[in-house]
Order: structure tokens, then C-alpha cells, then sequence
């Protein structure tokens, strides 16, 4: 019952939700990294590493999920994934968000190339096979969704590797 009570029932207000309580974690991460004190329990390095992890996994789920799931697949196109299926995909949608986030701290640019292609040449050959989402969206919209879906992730984590690193990761 109190579930209901937090979670809109409409696909807009839910993705909406969302979309802020994202945006809202997002900007306090990246305002935390800067103001954090250096005396207070770990160096002010190890704390900008902190928020750069709650900017990624957490703003940036919230984010992707609002704009994905909730308001593409749910309000324009009037569709809905199993709950099962939305968990294990947001959680492995994190995951990669913070390996792109460590690996452009590293400087390993490379590993986000090598990640996409994989995740496409996994893709491919059941692409639109069996989905009924993709059967009602269709092949190109649900194509294109899901390179959305990845631009974002890579963007976020970008955006998580600044927050950081208090600056932009540099190649070399």
C-alpha cells in the first residue's frame, strides 16, 4: 500500500518522477565532490570517487530509466517490460555505467568500444526475433532506442568520471 502511494500509477508522472529524483541525485553528487571535506574520515580524492559512483549507478539509472523505460517505451509508444525484466536491465545498465566511469578514469578508452560492440554482436542475431516490444515498436524504433539508451550511459559516465576527477579525463 505505501508503494502505491510513492509511485505514480500514470507512465508520464512515473517518468517524470523519475527523471528528477535522477537529475536531483545527479546535481548533489556532483556538488557533494566539490565541497566535501579533505579532513573528514578519507582523502578528498577517495569522496569524489564516492559521488562519482552515486552520480553514475544511481543518478544516471534513475535518468535512463525515466527516459527509456518509462517515458519512451511506456508514455510515447504505450508499452511495458515485465518488472523482472526492467530490474536486471537497469542493474546491468549501472554496472556498465561504472565500468565506462573506471574505465575512462584509467585511461582505458578502448573498453567502452569493445563493451558496445559486444553488447551489439550479442544483439544482433535475436534483434526484434521474439520482443514483443520490438514487434509493436518496430525494428527501427526499438533499434534506435537502444542506442539512445547507450549514448546516454556513455555520456553519464563521462559526466561521473569529471565529477570524479574534478575535471575532464584526459587521453595519454
Amino acid at each position: 500500500m505505501c508503494a502505491d502511494a510513492v509511485v505514480p500509477k500514470t507512465p508520464l508522472r512515473r517518468a517524470i518522477l523519475r527523471i528528477v529524483a535522477g537529475l536531483v541525485v545527479m546535481a548533489l553528487s556532483a556538488w557533494a565532490s566539490t565541497c566535501t571535506p579533505s579532513w573528514w574520515l578519507w582523502p578528498s580524492q577517495y569522496w569524489r570517487g564516492a559521488w562519482g559512483l552515486m552520480f553514475v549507478a544511481v543518478g544516471g539509472t534513475f535518468l535512463v530509466w525515466g527516459l527509456i523505460t518509462d517515458l519512451a517505451w511506456g508514455v510515447i509508444l504505450r508499452s511495458q517490460r515485465p518488472a523482472s525484466d526492467v530490474v536486471s536491465t537497469m542493474l546491468l545498465a549501472a554496472l556498465e555505467r561504472v565500468s565506462f566511469m573506471v574505465a575512462l578514469i584509467l585511461g582505458f578508452y578502448v573498453w567502452v568500444g569493445v563493451w558496445l560492440a559486444l553488447k551489439m554482436a550479442a544483439r544482433w542475431p535475436r534483434a526484434g526475433e521474439s520482443d514483443p516490444l520490438v514487434k509493436a515498436a518496430g525494428p527501427r524504433t526499438a533499434g534506435n532506442l537502444w542506442l539512445i539508451g547507450n549514448l546516454l550511459s556513455v555520456l553519464i559516465s563521462a559526466l561521473g568520471a569529471w565529477v570524479s576527477l574534478g575535471r575532464l579525463p584526459r587521453p595519454g
